[in-house]
């Protein structure tokens, strides 16, 4: 049972003088990964991608794309097709990597049958396009499409096997449906197609993200949602189903989302912003146990399982730090392999670079403190939410980064204290939404507030509000709470703030308050929420007692980037 955990150790060990010396630099973010041919392993990178002969222990980049991968899949005979780059390429086995013969500059997801032959792309911002090419990328052809309000979100592939016809999947948001996405399903490869109901209840649409196949099962799985429900759930649909039933999923998975999946004999990992878990297929939530040490805080992107002669089976994580490897059969520790990964250069203009001053108009603003400026959808909502008091000075222009929760690419901006993300396939209020970087800072930091103990109360007298957050128990007290009851995001036009108001601009508190030492170096009572933390200053005049934690500066500060 440990052959492949033997085998590994002597490989590692045997590279540790290279990995120290050659590669002094952060491997890059790892967004995609494929490896469906025994032997091979490829890496998606936010500069291009890497390949590798698995048990070889070294990447190689593969030539002629260095944009940032948004997709890669692999096809038989090794031959590979990506998005990057805002084009799609194919490569032959051995080759660089050359642009296919179509013009889709919104191409979101790639899905390749199970026998390699037939890949296929759905592409789109506000319309959808599902396009099928027979001949590894070089020529394609459409098979469905709409010019609706329609957002798509992600694409995969099956085969029926009693027809031998591939099973083509993918869901999208139209702004028509209340609350909810379409799942479209083709049972002949994309001759015809058809709606799939999400709910028993047709009252009940259910929000869709990722689809992730299941090979050994013949299964979908869809990450969702339930309208005004923040809870994650996953979904299996059969290949040739009608139904879709919930699977039981880790409490912090319900919390946090979830950014890869992938199965292993009779088990399934999940992994996302809350840590990564394994448990046997089937088993339910409380079968899943925690399966993270040694991936040294990195968040998972990406899973897939593969395997080779010399090494077995065994899966592989693409990361924010790289890539790792595992087997959780045989041990429970991940393994950094990110040798050859060499760091991204810096290329072209940064959106975090200052741009040239402008006049303000209604539906633009230039602010000169940081060099930076807000439009239209995110400066009415910065406006119409708190703005400099709640958020902060804008700290990047816009651009696009990979949500980690949803593994899909969204139009974000950062600011002092917060992410905005542009999701067009949400309705009114919820097509701004904001980002958890409470929980990404407590994660780079090394804590694990599921584990630290509770103080007492440091402001007696007082009332609090306790809430549940996986599986602990915790409380917010005297001004504290004040604070967060006092403010939140505007939902429903009516004057004062209500609870989901606050929890949708704060979220839940992750940590009980207690003394700690802040970037300023003031120590100060601090408490953490999922999208904030709390600080106590009370020898301020009021309102200012409480003020907010600059994390938006903090999470881009972590990365590297300068920012004032």
């Amino acid at each position: 049972m440990y052959r492949w955990y033997l085998a590994l150790c002597g490989l590692l060990l045997a590279l540790l003088p290279i990995r120290a010396h050659a590669q002094t630099a952060a491997p890059p973010t790892v967004v995609k990964l494929a490896g469906t041919t025994p032997g091979r392993v490829y890496a998606g990178t936010i500069c291009g991608a890497y390949e590798q002969a698995v048990g070889d222990g070294r990447w190689v980049k593969i030539g002629g794309l260095d944009d940032q991968i948004v997709d890669l899949v692999q096809l038989k005979n090794d031959a590979l097709v990506a998005i990057g780059g805002g084009k799609v390429f194919r490569r032959a086995p051995g080759e660089a990597w050359q642009a296919a013969n179509i013009d889709v500059g919104s191409a979101r997801a790639l899905a390749v049958d199970p026998t390699g032959e037939r890949v296929y792309m759905l592409a789109g911002s506000s319309s959808y396009a599902v396009f099928r090419s027979d001949d590894a990328g070089r020529t394609w052809r459409i098979l469905t499409s709409t010019t609706a309000d329609a957002a798509p979100f992600d694409l995969a592939v099956a085969r029926d096997i009693t027809t031998g016809q591939d099973v083509v999947l993918f869901d999208f948001g139209l702004s028509g449906r209340v609350g909810g996405s379409v799942l479209m399903r083709s049972l002949d490869g994309g001759a015809t197609w058809g709606e799939l109901p999400t709910s028993a209840d047709p009252s009940i649409r259910l929000r869709l993200g990722s689809i992730f196949f299941d090979s050994r099962t013949f299964s979908f799985y869809i990450h969702a949602s339930k309208p005004n429900d923040p809870t994650n759930r996953l979904y299996r649909l059969a290949a040739t189903g009608s139904t879709l039933e919930e699977v039981g999923i880790p409490a912090d998975v319900q919390t946090g989302g979830i950014s890869a999946l992938t199965t292993y004999p009779d088990t399934m990992v999940i992994a996302g912003p809350k840590g990564v878990f394994v448990g046997p297929i089937g088993g339910g939530a409380n079968a899943f146990r925690r399966y993270e040490q040694g991936l040294e805080g990195a968040q998972v992107l990406d899973l897939i399982t593969t395997s080779a002669p010399r090494v077995g089976t065994a899966i592989y994580a693409g990361t924010t730090r790289g890539v790792f490897t595992g087997n959780p059969s045989a041990v429970d520790n991940w393994f950094g392999v990110s040798t050859g990964l060499a760091a991204c250069p810096s290329q072209g203009p940064s959106p975090f670079d200052r741009i040239a001053p402008f006049p303000d108009s209604a539906q633009r603003r230039y602010f000169p403190e940081t060099g930076h400026a807000l439009s239209y959808e995110f400066k009415r909502f910065w406006e119409r939410n708190g703005g400099l008091a709640v958020f902060g000075y804008p700290l990047s222009e816009e651009f696009v980064e990979r949500n980690v929760d949803l593994g899909q690419d969204f139009t974000t901006q950062y600011f002092e204290r917060e992410r905005f993300e542009f999701h067009p396939e949400n309705r009114e209020p919820y097509r701004v939404l904001l980002g958890r970087l409470g929980d990404e800072l407590l994660r780079s930091q090394g804590r694990d507030w599921r584990n630290e103990d509770a103080p007492n109360n440091p402001f007696p007298n007082s009332a609090c509000q306790t809430f549940s957050v996986g599986g602990q128990q915790r409380s917010v007290c005297g001004p504290f709470l004040q604070y967060w009851r006092a403010h939140g995001l505007e939902f429903d036009g009516r004057r004062g703030t209500s609870f989901n108001e606050s929890l949708a601009l704060f979220g839940l508190p992750l940590t009980m308050p207690r003394v700690e030492k802040n970037p300023d170096g003031s120590e100060v009572l601090t408490q953490w929420f999922e999208r904030a933390r709390f600080e106590y200053h009370p020898t301020n005049p009021d309102p200012y007692k409480v003020l907010l934690g600059r994390l938006g500066a903090e999470v881009l500060r972590a990365r590297g980037v300068q920012v004032p």
